[in-house]
């Protein structure tokens, strides 16, 4: 699952962000989450992404990732 958006940090700034998330499956075991966020409103984050400001991954040390159909 992907998503993306803008937000600010403190109240502060204007940021484009995307989060990637990926569920697999029951216990948890395996869940894996990422978030990249860049300065700035028009980052086109599919095409040609600049290097992010701030980026974390990895896999969940524990709980679950859920991704649940609309």
């Amino acid at each position: 699952m992907r998503f993306k958006g803008l937000a600010t940090i403190n109240g502060e700034g204007l940021y484009t962000f995307k989060v990637t998330a990926e569920d697999n499956g029951e216990p948890g075991t395996g869940d894996w989450f990422k978030i990249e966020i860049w300065m700035g409103p028009d980052v086109d984050t599919e095409n040609s992404p600049a290097v992010p400001k701030h980026k974390a991954q990895g896999y969940l040390g524990g709980g679950n990732v859920q991704i649940h159909e609309k």
